[in-house]
């Protein structure tokens, strides 16, 4: 199949991962989440009438519970941006209190569902890692670990997702040097994740685009060490049986 026509394909390969992420994350899940933190709410007291109740209040800018029923309150009617001004207000102020992981966990949990509502921005993403990293730094032995290190992972994967639907429309408008640009930083800093493969293969035919076919063999030899089982492996066979024929012309 010539390059020059990959878009279709990938669309119907390489992008499924990112065009998936989009509509769950942007457009909603389906997938019910655990109501963290009820028992807390429940010891708590906390209603939507909250953040109107305490409004110019002393309270609200310095008592911990206030601060949290608010940020609790914000946080179930989803609004989220309210949410974590008040997450991120409890602990400045009471890192030390015993809810204070529960808060630096939600802050997490804010900046994912503030995702939901932000078209095709990985700055909630960025914002929710750096929040569970600190949790685990702050707080290794929150009761939230488990949570905390599979929403990183979450995290991760959605970030590199959203490298490779820029670096593939980017592929699609031509712009080659931009898309290797984007599937470089995959492979630099989310070369765990699921699009890794995805990444490498749509790095090797850019750099075939651009006439670099060192860096295209390269590119395809890494795929194939680093995951034998790939499902990209008999594409980059072939590619890369192709590219040495056309060395040795």
């Amino acid at each position: 199949m010539n390059d020059r026509w990959m878009p279709c394909t990938i669309k119907l390969w390489n992008l499924l991962p990112a065009l998936i992420l989009f509509l769950t994350i942007f457009f909603g899940c389906a997938t019910k989440e655990p109501d963290y933190g009820a028992d807390i709410r429940s010891e708590l007291g906390v209603d939507e009438n909250i953040p109107q109740a305490t409004e110019g209040s002393i309270e609200r800018y310095y008592d911990p519970i206030t601060i949290l029923k608010r940020g609790e309150a914000f946080y179930g009617k989803g609004e989220y941006s309210e949410a974590i001004d008040e997450y991120k207000h409890f602990v400045s102020l009471h890192a030390r209190h015993k809810f204070a992981d529960y808060a630096q966990f939600k802050l997490g949990i804010s900046h994912i569902k503030l995702s939901r509502t932000t078209d095709r921005d990985p700055e909630p993403f960025k914002n929710a890692l750096q929040a569970f990293k600190k949790l685990l730094a702050d707080y290794p032995t929150t009761k939230y670990q488990t949570e905390a290190t599979e929403k990183i992972k979450f995290c991760r994967e959605s970030l590199a997702k959203h490298e490779l639907y820029v670096g593939s429309y980017y592929y699609n408008q031509e712009k080659y040097n931009a898309a290797i640009y984007r599937f470089k930083r995959i492979t630099e800093e989310y070369g765990d994740t699921v699009v890794m493969d995805d990444a490498l293969y749509m790095m090797a035919i850019s750099y075939r685009r651009i006439g670099d076919i060192t860096l295209a063999e390269k590119s395809l030899r890494d795929l194939l060490s680093n995951n034998p089982d790939s499902r990209q492996k008999k594409r980059a066979e072939k590619l890369l049986t192709s590219l040495n024929g056309k060395k040795n012309l």
